[in-house]
């Protein structure tokens, strides 16, 4: 018996013992809280889509207003869509995540919060076509044939001595660029820069036009 129990150590010593635990598999944890730009609070059905390294995700916000996403890539881009309806859509991206990391970001959503009224009148006594163009921040609101709605590259139609309102929803405290003119131009984006307003939150700003 004293024999064998001199051996056992013996042989574990020379061939080892496969009772190892193993690593655990390395991995990169990737976490973004949506929120409101203005107020800072979580935003919560946010839809998103996701792209981190070779897995895709699609989904929304829950109250906390953070997607959270794994990885074993190396080096993986980070790409997520954002929309929310009241908001301008946002493409957050983060580059060089590697295994191992533990990141937080934090991707703001500006809101559509305040409203220019646009009043175009026109004070002739023929039809006249009016372009306008809005740029704000990174959308562009075009103009167009109907009451609320402006569409890329037609021009807004006022009859003789016709005067007409138009409501466009725009991010508040941001600058927004005002583009018209009653002469015909070759393309939308050859309308002539006219004013820049800033339009404060929760308010209406009216903006006239006449000929």
């Amino acid at each position: 018996m004293k024999r064998l129990n001199l051996i056992i150590p013996v042989l574990l010593a020379i061939f080892g013992t496969d009772c190892k635990k193993e690593e655990p598999e390395l991995k990169a944890q990737v976490s973004v809280e949506v929120v409101d730009n203005q107020t800072g609070a979580p935003l919560e059905g946010v839809r998103y889509s996701m792209k981190v390294g070779n897995i895709s995700k699609e989904g929304k916000t829950g109250a906390d207003g953070i997607v959270r996403a794994d990885t074993r890539d190396i080096g993986f881009y980070f790409l997520l869509n954002l929309e929310k309806n009241g908001y301008l859509p946002n493409n957050f991206i983060r580059t060089k995540i590697n295994l191992g990391d533990s990141v937080h970001y934090v991707a703001r959503l500006f809101a559509f919060d305040s409203v220019i009224k646009l009043e175009a009148e026109n004070n002739k006594p023929t039809i006249e076509p009016l372009w306008f163009n809005l740029k704000n921040g990174a959308a562009t609101v075009y103009a167009g044939e109907h009451y609320d709605q402006f569409i890329y590259g037609v021009p807004l139609t006022l009859y003789p001595y016709e005067k007409r309102t138009y409501y466009v929803g725009v991010v508040s405290d941001d600058a927004v660029s005002i583009f018209w003119s009653w002469d015909e131009v070759e393309h939308i984006h050859a309308i002539p820069f006219k004013d820049v307003v800033i339009p404060v939150r929760g308010d209406t700003l009216v903006y006239k036009v006449t000929n």
